[in-house]
């Protein structure tokens, strides 16, 4: 659970009963993390390495160490579309063309990681923004893809949708070829979809694999493609 200010010691009590296994405050004051400490919860901050605040962010450091802080998170400041121009004015730079990370948060957090081994018990860890996003992204697809997959179609680690199509076929045809298929090769109806914005038949990537190379007058593909709104296609493979 993440949080931003402290909370009612009989609060945090209630969360401790509930099975609460970790609570994560963004904060530069180390009273709430005190007060959820005390109630018996595994607690931590998260904060951004910020460039130039080397002293600040070594007393929080410190203060937590002194504690019993379980873990501090430090993740790569970024430039974002709600910041920017308040980045700006505090004469922030972004490191690259690729990155919306700030120039110099990476090196500050090495800086400090190195300096926490040599004087705290704090188990710290960076995040860069490039890994952030990618994993955050991943995981906000692979969400996303269970709770929309349709029965044929297959979740990829990367959070996207697998399924086969079968494609090319004038629209008066698509009802009368699926019903065919069903009949012919016993296929479960709800396996066996009609999608008539892009007009085609879907599938499970394995069946059209294999009806491929029994049924050469159709054409198949597979298909793989974001678990979106527009879903975004980002692989058509011919069969």
């Amino acid at each position: 659970m993440y949080c931003c200010s402290k909370l009612p010691s009989k609060q945090l009590r209630e969360l401790k009963k509930a099975g609460l296994d970790e609570i994560r405050f963004h904060t530069w004051s180390v009273e709430p993390v005190k007060a959820a400490l005390k109630a018996g919860l595994r607690t931590g901050v998260e904060i951004p390495a910020i460039p130039h605040e080397f002293k600040r962010t070594k007393k929080l450091f410190e203060e937590l160490d002194n504690i019993g802080c379980d873990f501090v998170n430090m993740n790569e400041f970024e430039f974002s579309d709600t910041n920017l121009a308040a980045m700006k004015a505090r004469d922030f730079k972004i490191k690259s063309d690729v990155s919306m990370g700030v120039k110099g948060s990476e090196e500050m957090a090495i800086k400090l990681m190195r300096w926490a081994a040599r004087n705290t018990h704090l188990n710290i860890h960076y995040c860069p923004s490039s890994l952030k996003d990618r994993v955050q992204l991943r995981n906000r697809l692979k969400r996303r893809a269970r709770n929309v997959a349709k029965p044929f179609e297959e979740i990829t680690d990367e959070g996207l949708l697998i399924k086969g199509v079968i494609y090319g076929l004038p629209k008066s045809k698509l009802d009368t070829v699926r019903k065919l298929l069903i009949f012919k090769y016993r296929a479960p109806s709800k396996l066996v979809f009609i999608d008539r914005e892009k007009n085609r038949i879907e599938l499970p990537s394995h069946v059209a694999e294999k009806l491929a190379k029994l049924e050469p007058a159709l054409n198949f593909a597979l298909v793989e493609e974001y678990p979106t709104y527009d879903r975004l296609e980002t692989t058509f493979i011919p069969i």
